[in-house]
């Protein structure tokens, strides 16, 4: 299995060159892969991304990372080849989509995706006589056809929506367009480009609510985006005494009202498009509350209906990696609505001072943890130690240092470098 060549460079003339050609080659290729990556997932378990790790062995988690996506993209080229479209084919695209979004890979993203959409997730069903007469009669291209009403049932083409049969078809929608927000952040141009190119069955099943995500979408009626969006910015700044002071007397930018995130009957549209608004709108404290995992997660838990005992630990992993994909992507725009915000804030402020006088304790250490979105402005929630192990981050890459005073560094100021 380690020495299969991948189709497109074999070209069939090196030993073995067509084997993953071959259905059943296929699936015990699909089977070494998977020894593999359940190793990797037992040396780096989910969620362990962020662990401090010496450089040699961030170097050789990358270096198994790349392997893995070499592996898989080795089994696109074999499934491809042979235009395979069933359920395992689907799998294993959307197996190598999940780990290329959490490996960090764009190149294998894209790749993956142009061969999700639209075949995997839209089956049309193509006309079927069942009358004798019509089977013999042959219709000359000047004749008009009789209208669809009085064709037979069963020979009008229609197009299936298939997010009931096929679960994976909403996760990998809404991977497709964060990943379209996220890379060619701040521009929405291909966001909203490929929202409106989506097939029709696909832009049923994203305005379905959360409730509905697992019926058929075409039950749900579309519903125009309001609760999981941004509210509009206030036009009138609130008074100067409700927020914080900042070192030498300078008052942070007014925040925005802080929005709740989708109810029950929200959709994946309404969230997506409550996430752009947010972005455009610079509303990071909104953005946050979006970006929580119990915003979206309702969206892509999967519902079977009596699955087989032996299925449910290889369904719950892959529903676990796609579900972490996803919050990798949000994590992603996240990060880089951070980067805009923390540029603004080091262009106004020469200080910050977690504990100016006369303000109650971790007034600013709260607003900066909305502003950055870190997530840690509710209530009991230890703000000011958040922003301070953020700033030491900062400080590391030359962004911040402590303000040093008389007798060191003073205790929860900070100067920012420009």
């Amino acid at each position: 299995m380690e020495l299969i060549p991948s189709v497109s460079r074999s070209s069939g003339l090196e030993k073995d060159g067509n084997a993953l050609l071959s259905p059943k080659v296929q699936e015990e290729y699909r089977a070494f892969i998977q020894e593999k990556i359940d190793a990797y997932w037992v040396k780096y378990p989910l969620g362990s991304g962020d662990d401090p790790m010496s450089e040699q062995d961030a170097i050789n988690k990358r270096e198994i990372e790349g392997n893995l996506l070499i592996l898989l993209r080795k089994l696109r080229e074999g499934l491809l080849s042979i235009k395979r479209r069933d359920a395992f084919a689907q799998e294993a695209y959307e197996t190598s989509l999940h780990l290329a979004v959490l490996f960090k890979s764009p190149v294998q993203i894209t790749s993956t995706l142009s061969h999700l959409f639209p075949d995997f997730y839209v089956v049309q069903r193509h006309p079927r006589q069942t009358s004798s007469s019509t089977r013999s009669k042959t219709v000359s291209p000047r004749e008009t056809l009789p209208p669809p009403s009085s064709l037979d049932a069963e020979a009008t083409i229609t197009t299936e929506e298939v997010a009931d049969a096929r679960p994976g078809a909403l996760s990998s929608t809404l991977i497709l367009l964060l990943h379209h927000l996220a890379t060619a952040y701040p521009s929405q141009v291909a966001f909203f480009t490929q929202l409106r190119k989506l097939h029709p069955s696909l832009q049923a099943a994203l305005r379905a609510p959360a409730s509905l995500s697992h019926r058929k979408p075409s039950s749900a009626s579309p519903r125009s985006p309001s609760s999981a969006e941004c509210p509009a910015p206030s036009e009138t700044p609130p008074p100067p005494p409700s927020k914080p002071e900042l070192a030498g007397g300078a008052t942070p930018i007014a925040d925005s009202q802080q929005a709740k995130g989708p109810g029950e009957d929200a959709s994946p549209h309404e969230w997506l498009r409550g996430l752009a608004r947010c972005l455009r709108r610079r509303d990071y404290a909104s953005l946050a509350q979006l970006a929580r995992p119990d915003a979206y997660l309702p969206f892509v838990r999967t519902r079977p209906s009596a699955p087989a005992r032996t299925e449910e630990p290889r369904r719950d992993r892959r529903e676990a990696v796609a579900t972490a994909a996803l919050g990798a992507l949000v994590d992603a725009l996240v990060e880089r609505a951070r980067a805009t915000a923390w540029g603004v804030l080091r262009a106004a402020y020469r200080e910050l001072s977690l504990r100016a006088p006369g303000e109650p304790t971790g007034t600013t250490a709260t607003w900066l943890a909305r502003s950055l979105t870190l997530g840690a402005w509710e209530e009991d929630a230890d703000a000011e130690g958040v922003v301070e192990r953020w700033l030491e981050g900062r400080r590391a890459r030359g962004e911040a240092r402590r303000k040093e005073g008389d007798a060191g560094p003073v205790e929860g100021r900070w100067v920012l470098v420009r």
